[in-house]
């Protein structure tokens, strides 16, 4: 069996989800590829396609009408002869009405003769989308990236790295903000949280608030920057620039709560790595990450429920000081291993072939 992962290879993208699943898959016997030149030119070497993002098959994540169009025909002729698995990531493209990333993702839902989900949420949904009973559906837990991150560093040694006093409550929320609507959320719960020693470790916060100076009359935009001009009295800490695989240890050593900042999200690579740096987890009570926090015994909250995200915040607190971070390591060592997750990709590929 020959596995093409259709993701740009390792040194064009920064998202180790697919990299660290290829090593494994080859680690237990499975050849496998990736990349998308070897999709758009190679697919016919391959048995087997396995699709991330569907917008990534495009090299600027921006399809264009003719490359919607590329992207059908290629299907068609990749299905002649190859099995497609895809792994549903997301229900569709972040905070976009771009109707040619929507079509690619129903493209590629419609091509796939095995869909692996990352939790039971939304496959009910899909099926009834669909309306394919030759389409295979399996749940495969998100892995963690203990294979790329060292979680040994302390939290004492982290926030002196990061400069952050060693007596603050950190709140971290990694990633992209992806919309104002979860700068209001976490900045407005952040406020109202009454803790003298809040801190908020915010690293691409600052990204979004200078991306988005075109809307300096939008009273929603100009409400965030008062609130970022009050709590920096509170203590933020908010940055712009990529963080580099070698300071991301230490963001996650350094907090004591992790925050998901997501009000409409389907799964977060933020559980799982909070998980591995046996942090607590705050996320909202959608898609696969309120079942996840809900099974495991972190906190969710309505995200659109006013007050809640502080409420969430005090629960959080009171959990931060037990043995909850040491028993979310504990679940995902045994859930989210990669080598068992790997071979469960792999009984999914077998599955997909004999049924093609």
């Amino acid at each position: 069996m020959k596995v093409l992962i259709a993701f740009p290879e390792r040194k064009t993208n920064t998202n180790p989800f697919a990299y660290t699943l290829k090593n494994e898959l080859e680690s237990i016997g499975c050849d496998v590829s990736m990349g998308l030149d070897e999709f758009w030119n190679y697919s016919y070497k391959y048995d087997l396609i396995h699709i991330h993002w569907p917008e990534s098959l495009f090299k600027n994540w921006k399809p264009t009408d003719a490359e919607v169009l590329l992207l059908q025909k290629h299907i068609k002729e990749i299905k002649k002869r190859s099995a497609i698995v895809y792994t549903r990531h997301d229900i569709g493209p972040h905070y976009s009405r771009n109707i040619n990333k929507i079509k690619c993702f129903d493209i590629v839902e419609n091509a796939a003769d095995a869909i692996v989900h990352l939790g039971n949420y939304g496959i009910q949904e899909l099926k009834e989308k669909l309306q394919k009973e030759t389409t295979s559906h399996f749940v495969i837990p998100h892995h963690i990236y203990n294979s790329v991150y060292d979680n040994r560093i302390s939290q004492q040694q982290a926030r002196k790295r990061l400069s952050i006093p060693q007596n603050k409550f950190v709140l971290l929320t990694f990633g992209d903000y992806r919309d104002a609507e979860e700068v209001n959320m976490v900045l407005s719960g952040f406020e109202e949280y009454k803790n003298k020693q809040k801190y908020l470790l915010a690293p691409r916060l600052q990204k979004r608030l200078n991306e988005e100076v075109k809307n300096i009359f939008s009273w929603e935009w100009i409400r965030c920057k008062l609130l970022i001009i009050k709590l920096k009295i509170s203590g933020v800490n908010m940055g712009s620039k990529f963080v580099s695989d070698d300071y991301l240890p230490s963001y996650f050593a350094a907090a004591d709560l992790v925050l998901i900042q997501r009000k409409v999200i389907l799964n977060s690579g933020n559980i799982p790595m909070a998980f591995l740096f046996k942090k607590p987890v705050i996320g909202a009570n959608v898609g696969n990450i309120g079942e996840l926090l809900t099974e495991t015994n972190n906190v969710v909250f309505d995200p659109n429920k006013e007050g809640a995200l502080t409420k969430a915040f005090c629960e959080a607190e009171k959990k931060s000081t037990t043995a909850l971070g040491n028993s979310n390591f504990n679940y995902a060592m045994k859930f989210m291993n990669l080598n068992s997750i790997a071979q469960q990709y792999l009984e999914v590929y077998q599955s997909a072939l004999k049924n093609k």
